[in-house]
């Protein structure tokens, strides 16, 4: 996918691109006058962050995609390791993972996933297992909705068995 901007004034000469990426995108057009083609490429194109942005995004992608991502062979990407996350997109995450977790229990991992995010942003891995912790802690009874001090001691065992492990 490429996107074309045209320019008649050379004063007007830069634009923004709105890609759904980490970084902005500046592009400087040529004085001359004439089509630039510049890329708006990747897996960026079709990745989505940001609470009411990613449930739009979740319940009716053509509210911000014009194209499919499945037309150049993409796949639609919705970051939630990030302290901007909402609670539906983590929903999203914790049924394709096939975990059965209450609204209540999804937000609560939202809160502590956006608290790790504050401190760094966490790879899909890393809220996997954060999901996949917080599941079985649930099923276990050695975890209950708001119980941080509970999830903190469940994590810190994990990371130390992947530490043992290594």
């Amino acid at each position: 996918m490429r996107s074309k901007i045209w320019s008649r004034k050379p004063s007007r000469s830069t634009c923004h691109s709105r890609t759904p990426s980490r970084t902005s995108t500046l592009f400087l057009l040529s004085p001359s006058y004439g089509w630039l083609t510049v890329p708006d490429s990747g897996y960026v194109a079709f990745t989505h962050k940001a609470g009411i942005h990613a449930k739009a995004i979740l319940n009716n992608p053509s509210t911000y995609e014009i194209l499919k991502p499945e037309d150049f062979g993409l796949t639609r990407y919705v970051s939630i390791g990030h302290r901007l996350t909402g609670w539906n997109a983590v929903k999203s995450r914790v049924e394709q993972l096939g975990l059965e977790l209450t609204d209540e229990e999804i937000k609560d991992a939202t809160a502590k996933i956006k608290e790790l995010a504050d401190v760094r942003t966490q790879s899909m891995d890393d809220v996997d297992s954060l999901l996949r912790i917080y599941h079985s802690g649930i099923q276990s009874g050695a975890l209950e909705v708001g119980q941080k001090e509970a999830l903190d001691r469940l994590l810190q065992e994990h990371r130390a068995a992947q530490l043992a492990s290594a």
